[in-house]
């Protein structure tokens, strides 16, 4: 009966296991979408904000400027985002072994 529970305990360590595996891989997955989307968003602000500086319409200048003030809000929140997610990773990797530990997880760009 001992030996059943050992099994028992074990197989029940194994899954917890692989399941926080699992969630790491999957914030380890979105963490990189949202850098991706983070430097996309920042080369898009950049080169409107070239272009900007190019425009002597009035009309088409103030258009620009929303949408880079838009760009820049969207910026700021990818950034929030990534640090959280961040700290959830390290947070779950922390709940882990150690073993496999990613300390190259920062915002891009910083």
């Amino acid at each position: 009966m001992e030996e059943a529970e050992l099994v028992k305990g074990r197989l029940q360590a194994i899954t917890d296991k692989r399941k926080i595996q699992e969630e790491i891989s999957q914030k380890r997955l979105k963490i990189e979408e949202e850098k991706l989307k983070h430097q996309h968003l920042k080369k898009k602000a950049l080169r409107e904000k070239w272009l900007l500086d190019g425009i002597s319409s009035g009309k088409e200048q103030e258009e620009m400027k929303k949408q880079n003030q838009q760009d820049q809000r969207q910026i700021q929140v990818l950034e929030q985002s990534i640090l959280r997610e961040i700290k959830e990773f390290t947070q779950l990797e922390s709940g882990r072994s150690g073993a496999g530990r990613f300390d190259y997880l920062t915002l891009p760009g910083k």
